[in-house]
């Protein structure tokens, strides 16, 4: 005979049905995405932001990558003395290869289009930069939450999910009439960086990390601004070259930025990693 622990499946239960419920609403915003621009707008914008959406969605394989080798890091040396310094350095690379990702996309956010789609949906470029923006900062944010990892707190994800699909909603229905297409992109950007401000302070609040915003982030946010610019219709000329050449230079001053912001027990750090995969 096997005896039933009541107060041990309480306490699966209590843990699985945020996650369960989490699931169901990441499943279904997608949907409700597109039912607010079918509602709002023509069928024609519901095409180009299925096809910018498609494309930004390039972005989830370095997230999913990500969250598949973070998951078991982060566990295994939480309890370390130095895991506040290794969760310091997560944050800037992780930052940095958002940074390059996001420069990459929107200098060629154009031509993806053209290899992806049709020259008729060419419009859909403009939604790029403001969907694979929120892919990045979602990322980040996977750094930066967890203390709710740690302490295993599922309901505040769901929580922070249902602010996003709120914020997401109201900005989107108060700037369709004066932005139209954009706004869609500018919406899901918008309400991921709030769920972002608002799941790392939750974390940071049950699990305490010393995070270097300001080193980790100053690279990003002038990739971000860098990229805004190149993403103004018309702002570069399509010729390869020079497009190669812009995204050299901008990388290259990004890491400039982010080697400046390091400090010495990050370059130590990184040096251990270049030296282990050197004899790997």
């Amino acid at each position: 005979m096997y005896s039933i622990n009541l107060s041990t499946i309480n306490k699966l239960f209590y843990f699985a049905l945020p996650l369960g419920l989490l699931s169901t609403l990441i499943t279904l915003m997608p949907l409700w995405e597109r039912v607010l621009v079918k509602w709002f707008l023509e069928d024609y914008e519901l095409g180009l932001f299925a096809l910018a959406a498609r494309i930004a969605a390039i972005s989830t394989l370095i997230e999913s990558a990500f969250n598949t080798a973070w998951g078991p890091v982060y566990l295994k040396i939480s309890n370390r003395r130095s895991s506040h310094r290794i969760f310091s350095i997560t944050l800037k690379l992780i930052a940095l290869v958002s940074s390059f990702f996001l420069l990459l996309m929107s200098i060629f956010s154009s031509n993806i289009v053209e290899v992806v789609g049709e020259s008729s949906y060419s419009e859909s470029q403009i939604l790029i930069f403001p969907l694979v923006l929120s892919i990045c900062i979602q990322l980040i944010a996977n750094v930066t939450q967890v203390g709710i990892l740690i302490e295993k707190k599922p309901i505040y994800y769901l929580i922070s999910y249902l602010l996003y699909a709120i914020i997401f909603t109201t900005v989107f229905i108060l700037s369709v009439p004066y932005l139209g297409l954009i706004s869609i992109g500018w919406s899901i950007a918008i309400a991921s960086l709030c769920r972002a401000y608002f799941v790392s302070k939750l974390s940071n609040k049950i699990y305490k990390v010393s995070w270097p915003y300001f080193k980790a982030l100053a690279p990003f946010s002038f990739a971000v601004c860098t990229a805004y610019s190149i993403s103004l219709k018309g702002f570069i000329p399509s010729n390869y070259y020079f497009k190669f050449s812009l995204l050299l230079v901008s990388c290259l001053l990004v890491l400039f930025i982010f080697m400046s912001l390091l400090s010495k027990f990050d370059k130590a750090f990184l040096v251990e990693i270049q030296r282990r995969f050197a004899h790997s």
